[in-house]
Parts: C-alpha cells; sequence; structure tokens
C-alpha cells in the first residue's frame, strides 16, 4: 500500500473530533453524580484509569490460565436470561413479539399497519419468526437468538484484532464485550439492539479487510460486494446504516486525497451500493406483499418525536397522536409520514436560534447520559429484580461506557502522535455520524447503544502493542 500523506484536514479533524469525544465522555460522567455519591464517582474514575494504565503501560495478561474461566462465566451469565421470569411484553417490545408470533404462525403480521410505517422492524421479526417455527413461540427464543448473536459478536472482535497479530488483545476485547451488563440485560429484550450491535461489528471487520485488501484489485471488489449485502441486511434492523455508507464515502475521499486510485473507489462504491439498495427492494416487497398496505421508508415520524418535548424523546401524548393518526380510514404510509414531517420541520422553525441550540444539547446530554441508565430500567420493567443487582448493574456499566469513551480518546491522541492507525478515522465517523443521527431524530438511548461497537474496537486500538 503507498505511504499516506497526512492532509492538514485529517489533523483539523481529530482535533474536533477530540473536543467532541471529551464533552461527551464529560456530560456522561459529571450527570452521573446525581446517581452516586462522590466516594462512588471517584471510585469509578479510580478504577478506569488505573486498569487503562495497566493494559497501555504493562504487558496484556496472558490469559491462558484464566481466559476459558472468564469465558465459563460469560457463558453462565448469559444462560441464566434464558431461565427468567420475564414480564408480559408491552409498547414496541410488545409488537416486535406479537409480529414475530403472528408470522411463525400465519405468516402475517399482527399488526400490518405499524410494520409497513416502519419496514425496518421486518429484519428482527422475520428472523424471530423463523426460528420460532422451529423451536416455539415462547419469549425465551428472543433472549436464545439474542445470546447467540452476542457470542458472535466476541467472535468478531477476536478476529479483528487477530488479523493485525494482537491475539491476547483480541481475547481482552471479546471478553468485555461478554461480560458487559449492557450487552448481557439487553440480551434478555425483545428488540434487535443486541443483534444490529453485532452486525454493526461485522459491517467494521469487513471493511478493515477490504480496505487492507487494496493492492489484490480482484479481493478489493469482492469484499466491497460482500460489504455491501451486510449493510443490506443490517439496513433491515435499524435504518441507520446510511450513517456508515456515508462514512465509507469520506474516508474513501481520504483515501484520494491520499494518493489512491479514484476509479477502483468508485467501482468499490458502486459494488457497496447495488447489493444495499437491492436488499431494501426485496424487503419493502415483501412487507408490503404480508402487510397488504404500501410501504414508507421516509422518517418523518422520527423526525416529529425528535422535535417535541424538552429533549425530543417519546411521550405518552405524541404517542397518542400517533395511534390516533394511523386509525384514520385514508390510511397511506407515505402521508402520515409526510405529515408528522411537516409538524416536525414547523417545530423546529417557530423556535429561535438560541432556542433550537439549547434543544439540542438537552437532546445530546440525555442520549449520552443515559445508555446504562436505561439498561437499569430495562431490567427492572423485564424482571422483578432486587435493587442491589440494579445497583451493581448500574456501577458495573458505568465503568464499562466510562473505560470505551475514555480509552477511545487516548486512541486518538495516539494517533495524532505517531500518525499511524488510518482507522482510527473510519471508526471516529462513524461515532460521529450516529450521534448526529439520533440528535436530528428521535432521541432514544436504545438506538444509541450499537455506537459502543466502534468506540470499544476504537478504543482498544489504543492498547495495541504497535500500531500498523
Amino acid at each position: 500500500m503507498k505511504k499516506l500523506k497526512e492532509p492538514l484536514i485529517i489533523k483539523i479533524f481529530l482535533i474536533i473530533y477530540f473536543i467532541f469525544s471529551t464533552f461527551l465522555i464529560i456530560t456522561f460522567l459529571i450527570t452521573k453524580i446525581e446517581l452516586f455519591s462522590i466516594i462512588k464517582y471517584v471510585l469509578i474514575l479510580l478504577l478506569v484509569g488505573f486498569g487503562i494504565y495497566l493494559m497501555r503501560h504493562k504487558q496484556l495478561p496472558n490469559l491462558r490460565n484464566s481466559y476459558y474461566l472468564l469465558l465459563a462465566l460469560a457463558i453462565f451469565f448469559h444462560i441464566i436470561l434464558l431461565f427468567l421470569p420475564y414480564k408480559t411484553p408491552v409498547s414496541d417490545y410488545a409488537s416486535f413479539y406479537n409480529n414475530a408470533v403472528s408470522i411463525a404462525k400465519n405468516n402475517t403480521f399482527f399488526d400490518a399497519k405499524y410494520i409497513a410505517l416502519f419496514p425496518h422492524l421486518g429484519g428482527y421479526i422475520f428472523l424471530i419468526g423463523l426460528v420460532m417455527k422451529v423451536l416455539s413461540t415462547k419469549y425465551f427464543v428472543y433472549v436464545l437468538v439474542n445470546i447467540l448473536f452476542d457470542f458472535f459478536g466476541s467472535f468478531i472482535i477476536y478476529q479483528i484484532f487477530k488479523r493485525q497479530n494482537e491475539t491476547e488483545l483480541g481475547k481482552i476485547g471479546s471478553l468485555i464485550w461478554l461480560l458487559n451488563p449492557i450487552n448481557i440485560v439487553w440480551c434478555s429484550a425483545c428488540i434487535p439492539v443486541i443483534v444490529f450491535q453485532n452486525l454493526f461489528l461485522l459491517i467494521i471487520y469487513l471493511f478493515q479487510i477490504t480496505i487492507s485488501s487494496w493492492k489484490k484489485m480482484p479481493k478489493f471488489l469482492l469484499y466491497s460486494f460482500l460489504l455491501g449485502i451486510i449493510l443490506g441486511i443490517a439496513n433491515l434492523f435499524r435504518p441507520i446504516i446510511i450513517v456508515v455508507i456515508i462514512a465509507i464515502f469520506l474516508y474513501y475521499f481520504y483515501l484520494f486525497l491520499s494518493k489512491y486510485k479514484i476509479w477502483p473507489l468508485l467501482i468499490s462504491i458502486l459494488l457497496i451500493l447495488i447489493p444495499y439498495f437491492t436488499i431494501s427492494k426485496i424487503n419493502t416487497a415483501v412487507i408490503s406483499n404480508i402487510s397488504g398496505y404500501e410501504v414508507s421508508g421516509m422518517p418523518g415520524w422520527n423526525v416529529y418525536v425528535g422535535s417535541t418535548g424538552k429533549c425530543g424523546k417519546w411521550t405518552t401524548k405524541v404517542g397518542k397522536e400517533f395511534d390516533n393518526k394511523i386509525r384514520e380510514d385514508d390510511f397511506k404510509t407515505a402521508n402520515i409520514h409526510q405529515y408528522f414531517l411537516n409538524k416536525g420541520v414547523k417545530n423546529y422553525q417557530n423556535r429561535s436560534l438560541n432556542k433550537n441550540i439549547s434543544f439540542i444539547s438537552a437532546k445530546f446530554k440525555f442520549l449520552s447520559t443515559n445508555i446504562n441508565g436505561l439498561t437499569t430500567k430495562r431490567m427492572r420493567v423485564q424482571v422483578d429484580t432486587p435493587k442491589i443487582l440494579l445497583d451493581i448493574i448500574d456501577f458495573t456499566s458505568i465503568i464499562f461506557v466510562a473505560f470505551c469513551f475514555l480509552s477511545m480518546i487516548a486512541s486518538n491522541l495516539k494517533y495524532l502522535k505517531n500518525n499511524q492507525n488510518k482507522m482510527l478515522l473510519f471508526y471516529d465517523l462513524l461515532i460521529i455520524g450516529c450521534t448526529l443521527a439520533h440528535l436530528l431524530l428521535e432521541v432514544s438511548p436504545r438506538y444509541f447503544i450499537p455506537v459502543l461497537c466502534p468506540i470499544l474496537v476504537c478504543g482498544l486500538t489504543f492498547f495495541k502493542k504497535e500500531v500498523k
């Protein structure tokens, strides 16, 4: 591969990114003072800081004796989830569950209008419905599928670093992934958080392989096509994939500025987009056929919700407005999304510039400070959980998030110093893109959780013995 010349714009971008990510972690940690005593808050910083110091300045531990013990512990925590006495799902969770059961039993949707309005829900519903056809329509099927995907994600993290001759770091990363309480709790929810997270990791892995095969043009183009397929599949679970595609475009532009040939990059983009849009069209046709309604992929409803209240989150009030709208006789998905899109735009127009800035700041604060808080709430809503266990989940999840953010910041500082790890730019583009996208739409921490994928991979890069 040609030696890349570092454009000044990349340096400027990384400085801006450093300010952005530092503000993100400071906002997250400071808000937690409201939840924890000062002693616990200081303990978190000491634990995370000491752990990062040991991993960076000491030789990574040889996991030969402890790896399988920790892996067994991770398996144990996940297996427990299969036997918990779960409550009946409500709200969106009920929609996922009831529609999957309906697909399994009748090959139709339980709530056809809802799925036609939000076709990205179909991927998870079809997946669970197919598994239910084979196993059972009981709730544990959701938990089982999530667990399998979670272990698949840990394998992908291991492979990411194994390819860089960092086997021990790959093992540590895979264990961090499996043992973090956020993933464990969300494995128990009938919602595609875990499945999408691990597809996100697979996208990162495939993109790394694609870029590393630049000199071998047939492989570069083949991996580009495979990447497009995975992007298309992931888009069936969360429509945020457009952010990943934009990040790829920007990264290719960076490669072009670094003297890469333009034509292979353009062909690669084409090979990525063809399967991506083809899979999207197929999904739209299938859902339209099953639901009996024209499908719309517009984000009108999410834009509207993101423009309401104090911080753009879902409320009972906007929920009732949605329910009333879809009950109207003239049900057309495009018209409904356009109606809510117009209302959302009007909400922003009715605010002054200063009020809009304050509103976006409030959305950012809510988003960044509830990644782990919603996890604790999710556990409490699903299962009657002792308070001490909720406190443990909350405390350990803060440690995990703080570790991810702080090590991510450290990775970028290291990059600024030695200019060696170019993939960090791609991770940073993903993190910023996902954050900005969620600030424009409905703010929900559960949608934001997958951004921990590039954050963790980026952060682990800091501990590499030799950056390549």
